[in-house]
């Protein structure tokens, strides 16, 4: 599991600002999303809300998970 866990931090520090803002982007859109589901005003944006998230979050993961394996890669061989 440490090994896991220190392969996800080790990609995560190859992180530019352009992911950070991705990530931020996605927490942002699902926290929306979530304050959404209940007042009236929001509904008509939760489509909207839906796809940046979803958009942000693939980014972000693929990133995140080629790193992941580069890393694990390289620890291997």
């Amino acid at each position: 599991m440490k090994k896991h866990l220190n392969a996800m931090l080790a990609s995560a520090r190859d992180y530019n600002l352009w992911d950070y803002s991705v990530f931020k982007t996605c927490l942002f859109s699902m926290g929306v999303l979530v304050g959404s589901a209940f007042p009236k005003q929001f509904q008509k944006y939760r489509q909207l809300l839906a796809g940046i998230f979803m958009v942000s979050y693939v980014m972000i993961m693929t990133k995140t998970l080629i790193g992941y394996l580069h890393y694990i890669k390289k620890e291997t061989y």
